[in-house]
């Protein structure tokens, strides 16, 4: 035979305070984690999303603009500007590089020899799939689409569909 046991009135009280009180920690948790997160950039638009452990290095370099989702370990490396434009999706761990290193002097070690810096730009309504990398210098105009695992090396037109390793033009839009 199942028991069923009555909670009484208190009880039933007790337990929603206390489901409500969680509920507005989780609801300040996440309020808290968004204003630490997006304070750290130079601009951020609205209705923009970031997920989960977002690398930021130079924060003050990077805008981003509104309706644009930045998913989980994107790493943004901004020794020079990074923007970001409005209504863009960036899938997870993908990696913004501005800078690299020096490798002209032969008689210098390379890990002694000066950095070389260069802006990223991702125009509006841009798609960058799982594991990109975007290197220094690149312009990705509006409406592009950059299929998983590409490192973009040069930059690329409007509407343009890329990909590989080196990243190259597939097709148009």
């Amino acid at each position: 035979m199942i028991k069923i046991e009555c909670i009484s009135k208190q009880k039933l009280i007790f337990y929603k305070v206390i489901h409500k009180l969680f509920y507005i920690l989780i609801q300040l948790y996440h309020k808290s984690r968004a204003y630490i997160i997006s304070s750290q950039f130079k601009t951020i638009g609205n209705e923009t999303r970031l997920d989960e452990n977002i690398w930021i290095n130079k924060g003050e370099n990077i805008s981003i603009g509104s309706h644009t989702f930045i998913g989980r370990n994107v790493y943004l490396n901004a020794f020079d500007t990074i923007e970001i434009g409005d209504y863009c999706a960036i899938a997870a761990d993908v990696k913004f590089m501005t800078a690299n290193h020096g490798y002209s002097d032969n008689d210098k070690p390379i890990k002694l020899q000066s950095y070389t810096y260069s802006s990223i730009k991702i125009h509006n309504n841009v798609w960058i799939g799982y594991n990109c990398i975007i290197l220094p210098g690149v312009t990705i105009e509006e409406g592009c689409v950059i299929a998983a695992g590409s490192v973009v090396t040069k930059s690329f037109e409007k509407n343009s569909i890329i990909a590989g390793v080196p990243a190259r033009l597939i097709k148009k839009r």
